[in-house]
């Protein structure tokens, strides 16, 4: 059975097979947005550090208008039980936003990572079942003054090869 692991402070999300080899890594934002957080959590702007279970563990929950920029992405959202909050997930979305796109665009609590990702995962536990998130590195002061990330966003048809060798990451 397969998990995945969230570092707060490197703003990744990393996929684990069922032999705990690493299928991928990408780039993922547990960024609450603030009013939101104050109103339905008082006040706290990220998720606890520990190990949750999947409520999804062989496909994400999906909805009819999932799309790229939509909340929660072209593939839905994979929930896992978190105190206090059902329906926290991992799932991408707000793609085409024009302040804070993609990973980075705040959620309701959520982990926001890239439809590339999704798509990996997703096509991963359709045969090796979901089964736990470890958050790591998430308290308040590292996960919102991490490690800064040299991320390159990649568009359809760009030729990546000249990347292969440098720290950006393909989104």
């Amino acid at each position: 059975m397969s998990t995945m692991k969230f570092y707060g402070t490197d703003h990744m999300v990393e996929l684990f097979s069922a032999g705990g080899k690493s299928i991928g890594k990408w780039m993922a934002y547990n960024n609450i947005d603030s009013g939101y957080a104050r109103k339905h959590y008082g006040g706290q702007l990220h998720l606890t550090n520990g190990t949750y279970t999947f409520l999804d563990t062989t496909a994400p929950h999906t909805h009819l208008d999932d799309a790229p920029s939509s909340s929660f992405g072209l593939y839905g959202i994979l929930r896992f039980n978190y105190p206090k909050h059902p329906g926290v997930g991992v799932h991408s979305g707000r793609a085409n936003e024009k302040v804070a796109p993609g990973p980075l665009h705040a959620t309701h609590g959520c982990i926001r990572t890239t439809d590339a990702a999704m798509a990996a995962i997703k096509a991963h536990i359709a045969t090796d079942k979901l089964t736990t998130i470890e958050i790591t590195g998430n308290d308040k002061v590292k996960a919102h003054h991490g490690k800064a990330k040299l991320h390159k966003i990649v568009y359809p048809g760009e030729d990546i090869s000249n990347l292969l060798h440098h720290k950006y990451l393909p989104v």
